[in-house]
């Protein structure tokens, strides 16, 4: 069954995040975000050679910890077909391509004071490249 689901890695070994990405996104084919703020949390992974920031960087205005929040799936690709500007008809490709990104956010969901010029809080994105 690990194979039929393609958790082989480059080296013919089974990788146990490509194989745990497989099982969780074979039962929602069509899912592009994953949303899950909890400080267990954690982000599905195409590959074991990418770990990502653990932990990530602190926030940069109050200090606390960052959490896993949400990941833009590869589905996504699919979903993003730049269409032709209606002359041709034919759909362009699209140059675009990672393997899952993943978003952290402050733990407290602080908010910027109002001295700041920005009603935005910086978040940490670590970006998984797909399988070469």
């Amino acid at each position: 069954e690990k194979m039929q689901l393609g958790g082989v890695g480059k080296e013919g070994k089974v990788d146990p995040e490509m194989l745990r990405f497989k099982q969780r996104t074979q039962k929602y084919k069509e899912q592009c975000l994953r949303y899950c703020f909890s400080p267990t949390a954690r982000p599905l992974l195409l590959h074991s050679s990418f770990l990502p920031p653990n932990p990530p960087a602190p926030c940069s205005l109050c200090g606390a910890p960052r959490h896993f929040e949400f990941q833009v799936m590869p589905q996504l690709l699919f979903f993003l077909k730049a269409e032709d500007d209606g002359r041709g008809g034919a759909e362009k490709e699209l140059e675009l391509e990672f393997g899952t990104v993943l978003v952290y956010s402050c733990s407290a969901t602080c908010t910027p004071p109002e001295s700041l010029p920005s009603a935005y809080v910086e978040e940490v994105v670590a970006v998984q490249r797909p399988v070469a």
